[in-house]
């Protein structure tokens, strides 16, 4: 049983892994977690660097194959029509991103897990250089497992990333962010049959440019999540969320919601993994900020759909379905509600080619403005010249369609790059 305990954690992670590549956006896919409004101008690359996650000679000298050091650096060139996000006076550019990244893996089976993965940017841009920017992230984790019924787990972020200011409806100049956070999980499992997760989350928002410091905050979550194993393909649960936002200026209402939601794991065979949470979320704004906060408070439905299909050892197949309510980065709402459609396919016809296609759709409600709908779509290809080098090329389109005057508008990103790892 301890074996198929595995097998769920390894399939929900690799679905929600999918649902943040479902779409251009890089949101946290989880119920109640945050979805990042920000979208970036700058090419991301992520997915085809990591394509070429090979052991190498250096992790076979650290420890065995229960660790592994895992560095790579790449150069890309990408050309997007519109870097602001504008509807009309688009400015394009070409980027030049040059990156570096490194992921070290220590473990010990059933004792401990320690991870450290960090990625740097640097785009430099031909016409626009006063756009110039390093963005960056940091992502340490660490588990031990103190016995069979206790298991520990610690992990953090830091990151900074460069995009225009957008809160579903108006984009404008690019700004730099700046998200550190981190969490503490306490697994209890007194036999293979049930247990019970206790969780605390604390997410801090820091911005370079002064006229956005009342959008700062400071986000906690604590959540107790008990499940039950029915059986090795079927793992059921319930999730139960308290959170708040401290905002540092007083010009925002500050939320506190409570959240629960069913849970379901479903992997009735390797190939094919489920994941499904739903519930009700009750979010409830002070009378600090400068709306009235009575009129638009959230009450109702949240969930997250997510399944992944390997059909055949060259086709695999995603779709993810998620809705939550987050905080708005417009003075005049508290909240938007947030609600993302995804569809990818990966086909491998030989090992060395990768190709990759996926459709999204996201709709933002805000609480006080004009809704906006985004959808797009992404093409991507790489070949592995061999474990240590490879090349890759991309395209991506968004399309914004707001009731909001001046809001609409369409991005097109075609990208080329070649990177190698050791």
């Amino acid at each position: 049983m301890m074996r198929n305990r595995t097998r769920f954690g390894l399939g929900v992670g690799v679905v929600v892994g999918l649902c943040i590549a479902a779409g251009p956006l890089r949101p946290v896919s989880a119920i109640g977690q945050e979805a990042n409004v920000f979208e970036s101008p700058n090419p991301t690359f992520e997915q085809m660097e990591m394509r070429l996650w090979k052991d190498n000679f250096l992790s076979r000298q650290l420890g065995g194959p229960e660790a592994r050091i895992h560095a790579y650096v790449g150069q890309f060139v990408a050309f997007n029509d519109n870097i602001y996000l504008q509807q009309d006076d688009r400015k394009s550019d070409t980027i030049w991103t040059s990156m570096a990244g490194l992921d070290l893996r220590l473990e010990r089976l059933d004792l401990y897990d320690f991870k450290v993965a960090g990625n740097y940017w640097d785009n430099r841009y031909h016409n626009h250089s006063d756009s110039d920017n390093t963005e960056y992230d940091v992502t340490p984790s660490f588990s031990w497992q103190a016995n069979p019924a206790l298991k520990l787990s610690i992990d953090g972020v830091f990151s900074k990333t460069v995009s225009p200011l957008i809160d579903g409806l108006v984009a404008g100049n690019a700004i730099e962010q700046y998200t550190n956070g981190g969490g503490v999980q306490v697994r209890l499992t007194p036999n293979d049959l049930w247990g019970v997760d206790f969780k605390w989350r604390i997410n801090d928002r820091r911005y370079q440019e002064a006229a956005f410091n009342g959008l700062e905050y400071t986000e906690n979550r604590v959540v107790i999540a008990p499940f039950y194993v029915v059986s090795e393909k079927t793992k059921v649960g319930v999730q139960l969320t308290y959170g708040m936002d401290d905002y540092g200026y007083s010009n925002r209402n500050e939320p506190e919601w409570g959240e629960g939601c069913l849970t379901l794991d479903y992997n009735p065979a390797p190939k094919w993994v489920v994941h499904v949470a739903g519930g009700y979320q009750d979010r409830e704004y002070d009378q600090s900020g400068t709306v009235v906060a009575d009129t638009h408070d959230f009450n109702g439905l949240v969930f997250e759909v997510a399944t992944t299909y390997k059909y055949t050892e060259k086709w695999s197949y995603t779709v993810t379905v998620l809705r939550t309510p987050q905080e708005a980065s417009a003075d005049a709402d508290n909240f938007f509600v947030y609600t993302r459609g995804g569809v990818t396919a990966a086909y491998s016809p030989i090992s060395p080619l990768k190709v990759e296609a996926g459709v999204f759709t996201d709709f933002v409600e805000p609480s006080v403005s004009a809704d906006s709908q985004r959808r797009g779509g992404s093409l991507g290809l790489t070949w592995s010249f061999c474990e240590w080098s490879g090349i890759g090329a991309s395209y991506q389109y968004v399309l914004n369609d707001s009731k909001a005057d001046g809001a609409d508008y369409r991005q097109n990103i075609t990208s080329l790059g070649a990177w190698v790892t050791f």
